[in-house]
């Protein structure tokens, strides 16, 4: 599997992921 077929299989899920902790994150800090 070349690197470009990974990324637009994975990017989706792995933005969700990044995007979801890095929110999570922001709401920790806003919090404080």
């Amino acid at each position: 599997m070349d690197a470009v077929h990974w990324y637009n299989h994975n990017l989706p899920d792995l933005a969700k992921r990044i995007y979801g902790s890095s929110y999570r994150i922001a709401e920790l800090f806003g919090k404080k």
